[in-house]
């Protein structure tokens, strides 16, 4: 049997690249803006934001994005890069109404309406991440993800050759040839039809 050639190492997509590197950088903002939520935590509090949801916030989209991106750098854990885009798409529809509706400014006292600015927010960042589901679903992307080609084929081996003829090369009974067959390593009689 012939196998294909085996390339000597996959090609990681220029555009799975970019998306790695990006989701890296937006996981470590997400791991500063849960330090500055631990570090302003009266300030959030004042304007009825939840700090401790921030942090939380912050942290686990913070681990997430590393994970995928490291993920997405090295060719591995495909489900795990999808997951993770789901999961933002289902943070981003969810986000908007877990904020207050609106805020009062503390130094203007002017109402400030978070609800339509995370809407918005919001749709842009599924929008976004709809096109990079749409990506990583393409045939070149997830074929990056797939093992390493020298571990799907195995090695060829060479044929078996047949066993010098030996005494045992006529058939005991009627006394014709025997052909050797390497599939199943017996000889054959073509004048009694039967294996010897």
């Amino acid at each position: 049997m012939t196998y294909p050639p085996v390339p000597s190492a996959r090609k990681r997509p220029i555009g799975l690249t970019i998306l790695a590197v990006l989701f890296i950088i937006v996981s470590v903002f997400a791991f500063f803006g849960a330090a500055g939520a631990a570090a302003q935590g009266a300030i959030l509090e004042a304007v009825g934001m939840s700090p401790t949801a921030v942090i939380i916030t912050g942290v686990l989209s913070g681990i997430l994005g590393l994970a995928a991106g490291v993920a997405m750098l090295m060719g591995r854990a495909y489900m795990l890069v999808i997951g993770a885009v789901v999961i933002y798409i289902i943070i981003s529809l969810i986000n908007p109404f877990l904020q207050p509706a609106a805020i009062t400014d503390p130094i203007t006292g002017q109402q400030i309406d978070l609800r339509g600015q995370s809407l918005a927010g919001s749709a842009i960042s599924i929008l976004i991440a709809l096109v990079v589901l749409f990506y990583l679903t393409r045939g070149h992307v997830k074929a990056f993800f797939q093992p390493a080609p020298s571990a799907m084929y195995p090695p060829p081996t060479a044929p078996t050759p047949p066993p010098p003829p030996t005494a045992a090369s006529a058939c005991p009974t009627c006394g014709t040839p025997l052909q050797f067959v390497p599939q199943y390593q017996r000889y054959w009689c073509p004048t009694c039809r039967q294996y010897r």
